[in-house]
């Protein structure tokens, strides 16, 4: 009885034992599990971490997105412990990715021929330039998977070899991990993991969450070049638009026959209408007054060039339609098929008052005097200038003439007047101008063009304009008058 109580209680001692090493061994292997998985997120927080203190450097400094990502790649083959990376950037128009940044030796050059792959993998300098400098289809590429798809694409050594060509090293792994922003910006290639090991799950985690790091960050350098960028062109406008406004007359001329008032007002910073006092002789003034097609930029440019060529082709001619057909000649060939100018020029008599015009599709000369109605003195008008070359345009041409009495008053403007709309979309057209007009017969040509602008205003409203406008108001003073702007 005892020897067998000893027995039973020997086999319970050795099952217990061997149950207590079991469950020892497993514990021992979940805390070596725990204690790896701990020192992996560890690392995992340490990796996003640093790259999010490299993002708010860059986004600090604005070091700009290639300086960003060059960093952002060599920073992934270190985290993933890999011996190269690079960033290609993925153009989706042109279905095409280029290296923007790369580092250590990368395994392939897709397409590239023998001859070039053994020149360029002898070199790693020649390499990175090679990649750099030449833009791929990304159908030669495997990268097709994760930029279509947008997911992490992982290649083991034999489906590298089954898709990879013109290799300048060997390569056992590749994991591609697509960038986005709003859209895919681009891919992370991180090849051949140290000691030959494939990229496992927690690589692919890892690179994830650093690709989505880097995608805020590059969305947000995106942004700030951006906002650079518009404040630089706001700057250029505000200088374009200072010379602009330098261009056009700073002050009027002064005779003691004539009192003169302007306003200028562009749609955009630049604008496209022009106009100028030209001293033809000691007796002639001319007024040209112009409207370009268009507005911005092109319009601005060509405001310039008309008024430089002008300047120049008026003196000593007292002829408009023999100016305007000079003008003609040279800015057909200078300015663009879909662009043109629409143009009065008029020459004052100093001793007699009176003017000669020539329209070129412009709109026509208003004229008021004292307790009459206004006349519209729309003879003239021929075919814009820029569209018909030599003797066709100058057939569309005449030159016209009216004597202004004392305390007459000649309104030039351009069509952005007359075709300003009110909220409602209503234009304030030629009948208000001329209604307006009879106003101004006894006001000083400042108060005159004043009363203009301020009826305009009022009509407008706070409706945006969508052209132009400007006004150049011309009294002949009466003797003895006290209503001079001069």
């Amino acid at each position: 009885m005892i020897d067998q109580f000893h027995t039973v209680l020997l086999v319970g001692w050795t099952l217990t034992i061997i149950v207590f090493g079991v469950l020892l061994r497993k514990y021992t292997l979940k805390c070596r599990y725990m204690r790896r998985r701990i020192r992996y997120v560890s690392s995992t927080c340490d990796c996003i971490v640093n790259l999010l203190d490299e993002a708010a450097h860059s986004l600090k400094e604005n070091t700009g997105v290639d300086n960003f990502v060059e960093t952002f790649t060599e920073y992934s083959a270190r985290s993933l412990r890999s011996q190269s990376a690079a960033f290609f950037h993925y153009n989706k128009n042109k279905r095409t990715v280029k290296a923007v940044a790369v580092s250590g030796p990368f395994p392939t050059l897709f397409n590239a021929s023998s001859k070039l792959i053994t020149l360029l993998s002898s070199s790693p300098d020649k390499l990175k330039e090679y990649l750099l400098n030449k833009e791929f289809p990304l159908a030669i590429t495997p990268f097709g998977e994760a930029i279509t798809e947008q997911h992490v694409v992982v290649f083991n050594k034999k489906e590298l070899k089954e898709r990879l060509r013109s290799t300048t090293v060997q390569c056992n792994s590749m994991m591609i991990i697509p960038v986005t922003t709003d859209a895919v910006f681009g891919v992370l290639i991180v090849a051949n993991k140290m000691k030959n090991s494939d990229f496992k799950k927690d690589d692919i985690h890892l690179a994830v969450g650093m690709s989505e790091t880097a995608g805020i960050t590059i969305s947000q350098l995106l942004s700030l070049r951006e906002i650079q960028e518009k404040r630089k062109i706001d700057q250029q406008l505000k200088t374009a638009s200072v010379i602009q406004k330098h261009l056009l007359p700073q002050t009027v001329p002064l005779t003691d026959k004539f009192d003169i008032a302007t306003f200028y007002k562009p749609a955009q910073q630049i604008g496209g209408d022009y106009f100028d006092f030209i001293d033809v002789d000691d007796d002639h003034l001319g007024i040209v007054i112009a409207d370009v097609s268009g507005k911005g930029y092109a319009a601005g440019l060509v405001m310039a060039t008309a008024r430089s060529l002008f300047s120049v082709m008026s003196r000593a001619n007292l002829s408009p339609s023999d100016v305007l057909c000079e003008l003609n000649k040279y800015l057909v060939k200078l300015i663009p098929q879909e662009m043109f100018i629409s143009v009065i020029y008029a020459i004052f008599n100093k001793k007699s008052r009176e003017i000669v015009w020539a329209r070129a599709g412009h709109e026509p000369l208003i004229c008021c005097s004292v307790g009459k109605k206004p006349k519209i003195l729309d003879g003239g008008n021929g075919m814009v200038v820029g569209m018909l070359e030599g003797e066709a345009f100058r057939q569309t041409l005449t030159d016209e003439n009216y004597t202004l009495n004392p305390g007459d008053v000649v309104l030039f403007y351009t069509d952005g007047v007359t075709e300003a709309n009110d909220p409602e979309e209503n234009e304030f057209g030629m009948n208000r101008l001329i209604n307006t007009m009879r106003s101004v017969t006894k006001m000083s040509a400042e108060n005159a063009i004043n009363l203009i602008v301020h009826k305009l205003s009022r009509f407008v409203h706070d409706h945006p304009p969508y052209d132009d406008m400007s006004l150049v108001l011309i009294r002949a003073i009466p003797e003895n008058d006290t209503n001079n702007s001069n």
